[in-house]
């Protein structure tokens, strides 16, 4: 991704977390489009939210590199906040 791209989608989705709204970043990481998860997942990786954990599994198996070690990141040791049939 371009810096240029970057910045844009990381200042599109900024005001949403400082707004308390996790759940547009989280919803987004399902987007079709590559630039728009890579911003979503690097907005969310460091946010206290019970859901990113979850959210964030099918990210593992991403066709980005980035995207797939950023989500890694985001689960961290939150793994257990997963339900157990959904670490399959």
């Amino acid at each position: 991704m371009r810096p240029s791209h970057q910045l844009i989608l990381a200042a599109a989705i900024a005001p949403l977390l400082a707004a308390g709204e996790a759940a547009k970043p989280i919803a987004a990481l399902s987007s079709q489009d590559i630039t728009i998860r890579r911003a979503a997942v690097e907005a969310i990786q460091t946010l206290d939210d019970p859901a990113i954990p979850a959210a964030c599994l099918p990210l593992l198996k991403d066709e980005g590199f980035s995207i797939r070690r950023q989500a890694a990141r985001a689960i961290g040791s939150r793994f257990f906040d997963v339900p157990a049939d959904q670490r399959k």
